[in-house]
C-alpha cells in the first residue's frame, strides 16, 4: 500500500472545524500505517468555513504545523492533495505551506523531488 487516504483538512472540515476530529484521525492512522506498512498519508487544507483570505491561511498553516508535526512523532509524512483547500489550487500557498510548516527541516514536510515520469506536473 502507497498510502491511505484521510478526511484530514478535506471539503467536510472547514478550518472553523473542531480541529479534535483531525488529531484524532491521525493518530488511528498511524496505528494503522504501520500494519499496512506505509508512512504516507493523505490530506488537503481546508474549506475557508467563510474566513478571510488571511485568516483561513494562518489557520490552516497553523494546524497542519501541528498535524505535521505529530506525524513524524510517529514516523509518517502528510501528503497533500492538491485539490481542495487553502493550498489547493495556488502554487505560490502550496509553497507557502510547505516552507511554513517545516520545509526541509522535517522530515513529515518534505517534498520528494518530482521525476521525469512523474503522473503529476507540478508537483514540488
Amino acid at each position: 500500500m502507497a498510502a491511505v487516504a484521510s478526511k484530514i483538512g478535506d471539503w467536510s472540515r472547514p478550518v472553523t472545524g473542531d480541529f479534535a476530529l483531525d488529531l484524532d484521525e491521525l493518530e488511528i492512522l498511524a496505528r494503522r500505517c504501520a500494519v499496512l506498512g506505509t508512512r504516507l498519508v493523505r490530506v488537503m487544507s481546508y474549506p475557508s468555513g467563510g474566513l478571510d483570505d488571511a485568516e483561513w491561511g494562518r489557520r490552516a498553516r497553523e494546524r497542519l504545523r501541528e498535524l505535521a508535526r505529530r506525524a513524524e512523532d510517529h514516523g509518517l509524512v502528510l501528503a497533500h492533495e492538491n485539490c481542495t483547500g487553502w493550498a489547493g489550487d495556488r502554487a505560490d500557498r502550496m509553497l507557502e505551506l510547505v516552507t511554513g510548516i517545516g520545509g526541509t527541516t522535517s522530515s513529515a514536510t518534505r517534498c520528494p523531488k518530482a521525476s521525469s515520469t512523474s503522473s503529476m506536473p507540478g508537483s514540488c
